[in-house]
């Protein structure tokens, strides 16, 4: 728009120049014509040297026969050449009119739509700039969330660690299946114990046969005392 505008003030000065120079040329040769017309028409009705008497004697030459009424033909060839020269300028102060308006118009045209193409890229920069607030509070955020699951990765990595000795394995003279026979004896261990406390479990003979861990006692022991007791009353 700037660049615009200082070649429309050049444009400007140009022509209101080639105006002033074809108005003042017309009025120059408009001058001459007048002088000129002027000139001839004195010429054509001035009288120069009228011819003498009558009686003059007849060996006398003729100076003048008539009034002298200038070069009349050649007159209207000049007055026509300015003519011409004068309408050339006419066209020219024309055309120089012509073209002020036309780039008159053609400039305002071009300044409205760039106004408006400069607020849209201003709205643009101003929606842009807004958008790169918005993205860099988002991005601070974001490092601070980054940093605060680095630190619980670091934590969790570090507790993994002082897990990892216990997990895995030390010895290689311990297989898979020695330590699952082991796991496996282990868990039916548990799980005889568990019936037993809650007195699921029916040993197979012996003094633990009458065993109630429900009543209390060997029921077996009870059951003998209790009848020798009856024998001896």
């Amino acid at each position: 728009m700037a660049t615009a505008s200082e070649m429309r003030t050049k444009e400007k000065e140009t022509n209101e120049d080639t105006i002033a120079d074809a108005v003042a040329a017309q009025m120059s040769v408009q001058e001459a014509i007048q002088i000129l017309n002027e000139f001839y028409g004195k010429a054509g009705a001035a009288t120069v040297l009228v011819q003498a008497s009558m009686n003059q004697k007849q060996d006398q030459p003729e100076i003048f026969s008539g009034p002298y009424k200038g070069q009349q033909k050649a007159n209207n060839n000049v007055i026509a050449f300015l003519d011409v020269i004068k309408s050339q300028f006419a066209h020219l102060e024309s055309q120089a009119k012509d073209a002020e308006d036309a780039a008159k118009d053609e400039f305002k045209k071009f300044m409205d739509e760039s106004e408006k193409t400069k607020g849209q890229l201003e709205k643009d920069i101003s929606d842009k700039e807004s958008e790169s607030t918005s993205k860099g509070a988002d991005l601070q955020t974001a490092k601070i969330n980054l940093e605060s699951e680095q630190k619980e990765l670091d934590a969790a990595m570090a507790y993994f660690d002082k897990l990892k000795p216990s997990c895995l394995i030390t010895s290689t003279s311990s297989s898979f299946s020695d330590r699952l026979e082991r796991r496996e004896q282990e868990i039916a261990s548990l799980k005889e114990a568990l019936a037993i406390l809650s007195g699921e479990t029916i040993v197979d003979g012996g003094p633990q046969a009458m065993y109630s861990s429900v009543d209390g006692g060997n029921i077996g022991m009870d059951v003998g005392i209790t009848a020798n007791l009856t024998s001896a009353a």
